[in-house]
């Protein structure tokens, strides 16, 4: 090719340049397939299986005339322990006249072994090479002769870890001798411009498509069958150079390679052998970083960098100078690799705290690099929470959009740079990795691609041979251009990248992924929950005793909070580890437990001794006793406050600090409940325990009323009608809107035990259903005036169901505190709700926030609340539907999911204009024979001048599976915006916020008469409002499928009234329509066989609403059951300190605290708040004395940004909508110290996660 032509084709696009034809295509692939059976014929591997072996350190056990006859013969898999331990290996090969009937005469004769976790192969007695792990090789003849004789001899050395190991040992005989190296490289080679041609859109310019078929002419196919390489080696070299020639275009191309381990903590193994697969695989990759300079590797988890710092600190110092030089990467910043939808918004925030502090204490930066590879989904804040403690950029490859590269933005409006790998985190180096950066270019536009290469776990991280196959490439002048680096160099180079941005944006949480995971292993979800909420709790009064003198144990919160966060690791929280797992986890929290149960002893009693509680004390209420009530929440509320007495029978009401007796109601001969009214946030309230008993009827009592076929329960928020034969939930009314919740003609709150036959991370029902209802014991066990519980009894199988379902007065909640005793296998327990809804919308809380849910059915998660809300829909009024007819390229009824199914025709729709789904959108459908759909594959759609809306609405599905892609739009002015998309499976359908639009029941008779039901789905797009859209390109994904689209404005809706369902520790539900399951308990099959046998006790909670969540206040009320208030019975006692410093937070509707503790390295307290409504608000504190305040990120590190008032007493600053904010305030009464007092409660040793700690 000369100059002038080659310059030609660099000015054409690559994608028009590299496409083959098909008929050039299926020569390639004939010469491609000759190449590989040729080298697969040429290639025989025998294994060595006989070795002497001996562990000695002793030097010689190479020499050949060493007798070994006494040493123990082993073959590959032998172990032998001993860390830091030398052993010997030796073996002798003769090479055979043939293998197989093929002579062995000429071939190329090499070693290849693998030891555990050094060796040195020796050859005759003389040192040939060193390895690690897998790696060795050695070429012990060029041409190999029958006969030929080799003394071999291994030397091992386990460095870390108890045992080391014989992994592999064979000898490779290869016919193709000198040739072999080239013609793998032409294969490889020749196959990659094959599939860069594939990726283009276009046909192939014939000039480039001469260049492919030239250079396969050249290859001597004949020379290299007949090993004549005098001829074969010549042309092998000019077809090679011939391909070269195109180096013009691949090398505009970028590959980059990020070293990577991921280990999980306790999975499969114990804590020791976490510890052991840590040491050996950072070992190993600083070993391999000596080596070659530009190996750059990732590693997260602090949690997992102590135990090495404290038992190997030679090893420990290695990592720290190897961050120097800017190989070992510190990524993450959280304590460890989180599941990040169960955790607490503050668990999350105090994760990062820990990770981000201990990484700039021990190597003198912080993460700037987020790292979940492996977690089960990614919750919507946390690109806020990572911009809280300087990281700018993540990395994950479960869950979500199946973009490489997107800009991920929290409700906030927030952004973290994303990257995401399809196939793995910890993937080998391979050749069709190549392509990758043509795959991205066609979707993104940008010319590169990023590959995590490594082994995880127990493999020991990357290899050798790994790295040098990368080098291999990188010495290759035709492909792309290949680089070894970190993370964080990564992301700088992206971030270099001039598209930018124009990358997508993706606005909502990264899932569905495991969901079986949310409910998995309930004790160990509701250990982490309580710890969450102790922690929260005795921060709060930790810090209000502090401002009353006491000292605050910074250190021992610290180490409480250590085993919390540990514990949300992935595989640990979600369920999917072994059963031991979880006893040394419980066995970890069990010290923190028993610290934060004193801590709040120590603290309340402190605070309550502060409180003046003479007061009320008038003729003949001498025998009254005092009761403090506390409020460790930022926003006053009434609730129940429990309270153990002597002799709960002396006490007949309480009294408020108005004289007003108040109703009081004895449990049992010890516990006394009453509703507390209006208790300031972060504050107290003062009651008197009395004889005296409440005079006439309260209004605010509830009542009891019984029938022979119900019983009812009331107070003035509702009323609730449960049936005597089923103990279910026939009616509940909420009486200040007069809305009935509950569907007429069913029952709510049915305990359904499903079969269900998956594992720990997914549900697979079997459509086995056992319905809780007949032959229920129903039972009034209380009737007020403070709650009226009713028990409903069931038993199963093996186990017994008991719920006390029970209403309070002054409460607009109904309670349902469950205990169970679980011994089933294979099922899953929920609690079904069908509610009065046409037009339902789902809303789940998340980690400092909320997000809307699915109502297909998907099993999705939430924490402290979820909520339906009944909606009005305000349908679309015109649209545009769009002609798609010309673009239809695929059947619908014909080969849809590439299993050979598709839709039954005869259920189809015939074609015509449609209104559908809730907003009535018009789609036009044509006929369904022949091609009907569009297998989108980046076609493009010419929007009519005439069109008008913001809003895309898109008739789909997808097939296998759900499926995603990116959208293009360019508007008027030639602005190009990428949206991302994503649609529904055809059949499984339900885990995407997509509406059914046609459902279809059909049968395949091939599977058997197996009943399927299929659909199509609705979903939407928001096009750019800044401009006229004119046209859009269809995603590059064949596996998504249009029937329709129309283009409209956004339709709106009007929340009218609503359930929020509460809970104190579960975190899965799903909706289907009107229908809400919580989903309480599983016993899936593994890892861990027997989850949650035993007993179970949980609380779950119904609060009906007016409007939607927003109104009803959920976050509110979830915080509130998992935060009771705290009643203390005292004496009578003036203050003995100082009245209590007081601020009071406003609005409380919609601004509430996350946390309120000691500043970590100084005097002064950490206030967090977080936005609960999505608007923007203006927040104010009102303090009893003069304060100063910062604003902080969540490392406390104060920000630039001024955004606070201050006026006297009242401290005022803007919050923006789903806002988290962090605040230092100096100035209230402070007696911190740097170390804890020894007047604080202190963790035990055994508390933190210990070095080595067998379960």
């Amino acid at each position: 090719m000369n100059k002038q032509t080659l310059a030609h084709l660099l000015l054409l696009p690559l994608a028009v340049l590299l496409l083959a034809s098909s008929n050039h295509s299926a020569q390639a692939d004939a010469l491609s397939d000759q190449l590989n059976q040729l080298v697969s014929q040429q290639r025989t591997v025998v294994p060595l299986a006989d070795w002497k072996f001996q562990q000695s350190a002793a030097e010689g056990g190479a020499a050949v005339g060493v007798d070994d006859s006494n040493w123990q013969t082993v073959a590959p898999g032998f172990e032998w322990q001993g860390e830091h331990s030398q052993v010997w290996f030796r073996t002798r090969y003769v090479v055979p006249a043939q293998i197989g009937g093929v002579s062995t005469e000429g071939d190329e004769l090499r070693l290849e072994v693998g030891i555990d976790d050094e060796g040195q192969i020796y050859l005759d007695g003389k040192p040939a090479d060193r390895f690690l792990w897998d790696d060795g090789h050695l070429v012990l003849a060029a041409h190999a002769h029958p006969g030929q004789v080799f003394n071999i001899a291994l030397r091992g050395l386990n460095t870390v870890g108890p045992h080391g190991g014989l992994r592999k040992a064979q000898v490779v005989y290869d016919a193709l001798g000198s040739v072999q190296p080239a013609l793998e490289r032409y294969q490889r080679d020749l196959q990659f411009v094959q599939g860069v041609a594939l990726q283009g859109v276009s046909p192939l310019p014939q000039q480039v498509h001469a260049i492919i078929q030239r250079s396969e002419a050249q290859v001597n196919l004949a020379a290299l069958r007949a090993h004549d390489w005098q001829q074969a080696g010549p042309a092998l070299a000019l077809a090679q150079q011939t391909l070269t020639t195109l180096a013009p275009l691949t090398r505009q191309y970028d590959l980059y390679y990020i070293g990577h381990s991921h280990i999980d903590m306790n999975w499969l193994w114990t804590w020791p052998e976490t510890i052991d697969t840590c040491h050996r695989t950072w070992d190993s990759a600083m070993k391999l970083m000596d080596m070659f300079p530009d190996f750059g590797f990732v590693q997260s988890q602090p949690g997992a960098y102590v135990p090495i710092q404290q038992m190997y600190p030679e090893e420990f110092r290695r990592m720290q100078q190897t961050q120097q030089r800017g190989q070992w990467d510190l990524v993450g910043g959280l304590w460890g690799e989180s599941d990040t939808n169960m955790p607490s918004g503050e668990a999350l925030a105090r994760s990062f705290f820990l990770g981000q502090r201990y990484f700039k204490a021990n190597f003198g930066r912080y993460a700037t690099t987020g790292w979940l590879p492996d977690s089960f989904g990614h919750s919507w804040q946390l690109p806020q929470l990572m911009q809280g403690v300087g990281i700018q950029n993540f990395y994950h490859m479960r869950g979500g959009d199946n973009l490489h590269f997107s800009w991920w933005q929290a409700p906030d409006g927030s952004r973290v740079l994303k990257a995401k790998t399809d196939n793995s985190y910890d993937e080998p180096i391979t050749p069709d990795q190549l392509l990758r950066p043509w795959q991205t270019e066609k979707s993104l536009g940008l010319k590169q691609d990023v590959v995590i290469f490594g082994v995880g776990d127990h493999g020991g991280g990357p290899t050798r041979d790994m790295i040098l196959d990368g080098k291999e490439f990188q010495s290759d002048p035709l492909l792309p251009r290949v680089h070894f680096l970190t993370a964080d160099a990564y992301f700088q180079r992206l971030r270099s990248e001039a598209q930018l941005a124009a990358l997508p944006v993706v606005d909502t949480d990264l899932q569905y992924v495991a969901v079986g995971c949310y409910t998995t292993h309930a004790d160990m979800k509701k250990a982490v929950r309580q710890s969450e909420n102790n922690l929260y709790d005795d921060e709060v009064f930790a810090s209000l005793a502090a401002m009353s003198g006491q000292p605050y144990p910074v250190a021992a919160f610290e180490e409480a909070w250590k085993p919390t966060v540990f514990a949300q690791f992935h595989d640990i929280m979600c369920g999917s580890a072994i059963h031991s797992t979880y006893d040394w986890m419980h066995e970890q929290l069990a010290s923190a437990f028993a610290f934060e149960s004193a801590q709040a002893d120590q603290s309340l009693a402190a605070l309550t001794a502060s409180v003046d509680t003479t007061g009320g004390a008038t003729n003949g209420r001498a025998a009254e006793r005092p009761v403090v009530v506390w409020n460790a929440l930022s926003f006053p509320r009434s609730d129940v406050v429990r309270l153990t007495v002597d002799d709960a029978s002396q006490f007949a009401a309480v009294r408020d600090v108005q004289g007003t007796l108040l109703p009081l109601q004895a449990l049992d001969g010890h516990t006394l409940v009453f509703v507390a009214r209006d208790v300031p946030g972060f504050g107290h309230k003062n009651y008197l325990l009395s004889a005296s008993a409440p005079q006439g009827n309260s209004q605010h009592q509830v009542t009891a009323q019984e029938s022979a076929e119900r019983i009812v329960l009331e107070n003035e928020f509702m009323r609730a009608s449960i049936t005597r034969i089923t103990g279910l939930i026939t009616s509940l009314l909420d009486k200040k809107t007069g809305q009935e919740m509950i569907k007429p003609g069913e029952a709510g709150n049915l305990l359904q035990v499903l079969g269900d036959k998956a594992n720990a991370w997914d549900l697979d029902f079997t459509g086995e259903q056992h319905p809780l209802a007949a032959g229920a014991q129903v039972q009034l066990i209380a009737r007020g005036p403070v709650c009226a519980i009713v028990r409903v009894q069931h038993s199963f199988n093996k186990s017994t169901f008991s719920q006390d379902i029970t209403l309070w007065n002054d409460l607009p909640r109904l309670d349902l505190p469950t205990t169970v005793e679980w011994h089933e296998h294979g099922q899953t327990l929920k609690a079904l709700l069908p509610l009065n809804m046409a037009h339902p919308a789902a809303r789940a809380g998340i980690p400092y926030g909320s997000i809307e849910r699915p109502t297909s059915g998907q099993e999705y998660p939430g924490q402290k609340w979820m909520d339906v809300t009944e909606q009005e829909i305000h349908p679309v009024q015109t649209g545009t539907p769009l002609l798609l007819d010309a673009l239809f390229n695929s059947q619908s009824t014909g080969d849809f999911d590439t299993e050979k199914r598709g839709y039954d025709s005869a259920s189809l729709p015939p074609p015509g204009l449609y209104h559908l789904g809730a907003n009535h959108i018009p789609f036009r459908l044509t006929g369904h024979i022949g091609s009907d759909n569009i297998a989108c594959n980046g076609q493009v759609i010419q929007l009519p001048p005439s069109s008008r809306g913001k809003t895309l609405y898109l008739l789909g599905a997808a097939a296998p599976g759900d499926q995603g892609g990116l959208f293009s739009v360019e508007g008027t002015q030639g602005h190009l915006t990428r949206l991302p998309v994503r649609m529904n499976d055809w059949v499984l359908g339900g885990s995407l916020h997509n509406e059914a639009a046609f459902t279809f029941e059909r049968q395949h008779t091939a599977e058997g008469l197996r009943a399927m039901t299929t659909h199509f789905w609705i979903t939407s797009l928001q096009l750019p409002s800044d401009q006229r859209p004119v046209r859009l390109r269809l995603p590059y994904n064949t596996n998504l499928h249009l029937f329709a689209a129309t283009l409209a404005a956004a339709s709106s809706t009007t929340p009218r009234y609503g359930l929020t369902i509460l809970n104190d520790c579960k975190y899965g539900a799903d909706t289907q329509g009107n229908r809400f399951r919580l989903t309480l308990l599983r016993s899936s099959s593994n890892p861990d066989p027997n989850p949650d046998e035993g007993t179970q006790v949980f609380t779950y909670s119904l609060l009906p609403h007016a409007g939607d969540w927003r109104l009803a206040q959920s976050e509110q009320a979830g915080l509130a059951l998992n935060i009771p208030l705290r009643g203390v019975v005292t004496e009578r006692h003036r203050g003995q300190t100082a009245p209590l410093p007081t601020f009071t937070l406003e609005p409380a509707t919609n601004v509430v605290a996350g946390a309120l503790k000691h500043c970590e390295d100084g005097p002064g307290y950490i206030l967090r708040l977080f936005e609960t409504q999505g608007r923007n608000t203006t927040a104010r504190l009102r303090f009893s004395q003069p304060v100063r305040v910062e604003e902080t990120d969540i490392l406390e590190r104060r920000l630039a940004r001024r955004r606070l008032r201050v006026q006297g007493r009242i401290v005022t600053m803007p919050i923006g909508h789903d806002q988290i904010v962090t605040l230092h305030i100096l100035g209230l009464p402070d007696n911190w110290s740097p170390l804890t007092s020894s007047s604080a409660i202190k963790l035990t040793s055994s508390s933190a996660i210990k070095p080595i700690s067998s379960p």
